[in-house]
């Protein structure tokens, strides 16, 4: 039997998604069920708790407020308060930087429809 030629995405998209594993930026569907507030996110994220208390308080937040609030603050809003940020008088550091970013990005996931990679 020949090969079809004609390329099958849904099916490809389909096959590719059951093999997936949970990572630290792409947790499983339980573990996203069990991240609620602020806090949840950034530790499951690994940022450190003096990091987690300095970025919420310059969000003028509460560590338990719902993280899906984050997804409706406008455009450019988040980078303006992570630039903001000093933990001891230091900026954060890259890596804390990006990983605060990810909470911010899964917040407007969270309240935006998915779509498949095709779709993108």
């Amino acid at each position: 039997m020949a090969a079809s030629s004609r390329a099958n995405i849904a099916g490809m998209e389909a096959a590719l998604g059951t093999n997936k594993q949970p990572t630290l930026f792409h947790p499983s569907a339980s573990v996203v069920g069990q991240l609620k507030a602020l806090a949840d996110v950034m530790k499951h994220l690994k940022v450190e708790a003096k990091s987690i208390d300095a970025i919420v308080q310059a969000l003028g937040a509460q560590q338990d407020d719902p993280a899906e609030e984050l997804g409706m603050l406008p455009e450019g809003s988040l980078t303006q308060v992570l630039d903001s940020v000093s933990v001891e008088d230091k900026k954060l550091s890259p890596l804390t930087r990006s990983k605060a970013g990810m909470v911010g990005l899964a917040s407007t996931r969270a309240i935006t429809p998915s779509r498949s990679p095709a779709q993108r």
